[in-house]
């Protein structure tokens, strides 16, 4: 993280996957300038490698599953009435 601020850490796949690695979850919090501004993060960060997986790149974004509190929806060109974008949506209200 170049230039480090809360926008370039929420979008950095290193920066999260330390924090989980560190911290054991993420939480807003790791959000938090203390947080990842901190120095001893930088040599998790620099091991971690991120690739493209070619299978993954082809489904997404039909077929890009997530959870929300332990309820599947589905990203992509769902319509917002789609089944599982309603319990998702219900889920987290």
């Amino acid at each position: 993280m170049g230039s480090a601020d809360r926008e370039t850490a929420d979008h950095s796949l290193p920066y999260m996957l330390a924090i989980a690695l560190r911290d054991g979850r993420i939480t807003p919090a790791s959000f938090e300038p203390q947080r990842y501004l901190d120095p001893s993060l930088r040599p998790l960060m620099n091991r971690i490698r991120v690739a493209e997986s070619p299978e993954f790149t082809r489904r997404f974004p039909q077929e890009l599953r997530s959870q929300i509190d332990g309820h599947d929806a589905i990203a992509g060109s769902a319509s917002p009435n789609e089944p599982s974008i309603r319990r998702a949506t219900r889920a987290i209200r």
